[in-house]
């Protein structure tokens, strides 16, 4: 038989053997079965969705015989992330009626609990989708949780792992507090769920902490590219003698690149986001400040860091905001990360003439509105 005839076989072959392992490791697939005490879910639809991304809907399917599946393909930049099962409900609830002042009834989402297999005691609300089987059943006939088998990266999120925060003090208890988390990453070197903990808890670290605990995590993560850009921005910064805020440009709704902080006298610069309640609840009191200082030397700056653009072009819409209104891209998160120290929303910076800070600002109540209001007229007329 010709050798080279042979060859060709072996290798295409090979491709298929190795296009088969390739295929099935990208597979997704979340299955299970519910007990007829939710016999209202029969039929209808379940869905899959994800917390990561502010409960976006990520997939659905019908019930059927009480028995639902998700097939699901990833690529080979998939990262697991957090999500919950969830079904259409309606309440009638006079309390939650009265709240939002309706008369019928109310619809909402509502997820399914499962039995934490660490400790019964806890009913969670979620779990880390993962490459390969997921499998949630009923707990019993008459159980509304589910039980659930399969999916290495909840191990230690239903163990209800903690990494600590290095808080300034003693170097012995920081130390304590290093060596606790070095510890907990070593054995759970394949966790996202602590490589997210450790994004939000980073910025009381040194630039050789950061990097000596995410060098932890397995090599094969997709996600610690993000700790790198980090860790390369606050490691090239240059020292200097004050603490005014850089130059930075970021895209208006149009798309095209605008300067950060102007010139101003005084300067309010807002983070927030459309899917944020707190951030627009506060909008009508920045209405109030924009109308009484917009003319004298106040410039205001909305920034928003959604992940959809679409979802913030239409709170734009509905919320007609008569400031600059500028959004943070996926690669220009980590910088201004590093600068700002975004660690939740809404929190605004009042920032003077030179680009330093004046105050930081965490939520805006009443009497907090009040204040700032005082205050901006107060530094105006100064």
């Amino acid at each position: 038989m010709n050798k080279n005839y042979i060859t060709l076989v072996i290798i295409f072959l090979l491709n298929i053997v190795i296009g088969c392992k390739n295929t099935t490791s990208n597979k997704i697939t979340i299955s299970g079965s519910i007990s007829k005490s939710l016999h209202k879910i029969e039929g209808r639809k379940l869905y899959l969705i994800d917390l990561e991304k502010k409960d976006v809907i990520k997939d659905s399917t019908v019930v059927k015989d009480y028995k639902f599946s998700f097939n699901l393909t990833s690529d080979s930049g998939f990262i697991p992330f957090r999500a919950k099962l969830s079904y259409s409900d309606t309440t009638r609830d006079p309390a939650i009626l009265k709240h939002y002042g309706i008369k019928d009834f109310i619809s909402y989402i509502r997820p399914l609990g499962i039995v934490n297999p660490y400790d019964s005691n806890f009913i969670e609300s979620s779990f880390y989708v993962d490459e390969g089987e997921t499998i949630l059943t009923s707990l019993s006939s008459i159980s509304n949780y589910l039980t659930i088998n399969g999916g290495k990266q909840n191990i230690p999120f239903y163990k209800h792992v903690i990494l600590k925060h290095l808080h300034e003090g003693p170097d012995s208890l920081r130390k304590a507090a290093m060596d606790y988390n070095k510890k907990i990453i070593r054995q759970y070197s394949y966790s996202y769920d602590l490589l997210f903990q450790l994004d939000k808890i980073k910025h009381g670290m040194t630039v050789q902490e950061l990097t000596v605990l995410s060098d932890l995590f397995d090599k094969n993560m997709n996600a610690p590219a993000r700790f790198k850009e980090y860790i390369d921005y606050i490691s090239s910064k240059k020292t200097t003698n004050n603490s005014s805020y850089p130059y930075i440009e970021l895209n208006d709704n149009k798309g095209v690149k605008t300067n950060l902080l102007d010139n101003s006298k005084f300067k309010l610069l807002i983070f927030w986001a459309s899917w944020c309640g707190p951030c627009r609840a506060e909008i009508p009191s920045l209405k109030k400040i924009f109308a009484k200082y917009g003319t004298q030397g106040l410039s205001m700056v909305s920034v928003s860091i959604d992940n959809s653009k679409e979802n913030w072009n239409l709170a734009l819409m509905q919320e007609k905001m008569p400031w600059k209104q500028l959004i943070v891209s996926e690669s220009e998160k980590p910088k201004i990360d590093a600068i700002f120290d975004i660690k939740s929303i809404p929190v605004m910076f009042l920032i003077d003439s030179q680009n330093q800070l004046v105050e930081r600002i965490v939520g805006m109540d009443e009497e907090t509105y009040k204040r700032i209001y005082k205050q901006i007229g107060t530094y105006l007329n100064n």
